[in-house]
């Protein structure tokens, strides 16, 4: 847009997965502008584990919440394919 021209977007990656997934239960990419480097950590990942439907969603969103964010404009975007756990969500 010629209105942002020369702006930098940074990109935070935050996979979850299920609890009992252990330590790939939640992975991180921090944030960067280096747009090679988060399709190397997107193409690294791959699917496995769960032990049932639903999946840590408030821990994901938890951990993007304590990533470096230094601007003032922020955006999250949340791509699920399974509810969280939890009857009250």
């Amino acid at each position: 847009m010629e209105e942002h021209q020369g702006a930098k977007i940074f990109i935070s990656v935050v996979v979850y997965r299920d609890f009992c997934d252990k330590e790939k239960s939640i992975q991180v990419q921090p944030f960067t502008n280096n747009k090679e480097e988060v399709l190397k950590f997107i193409s690294s990942l791959s699917p496995f584990g769960g032990g049932d439907s639903p999946e840590d969603v408030c821990g994901g969103l938890e951990k993007a919440l304590q990533q470096k964010w230094t601007s003032s404009a922020k955006y999250a975007i949340l791509i699920t394919d399974a509810p969280c756990h939890g009857k009250k969500y």
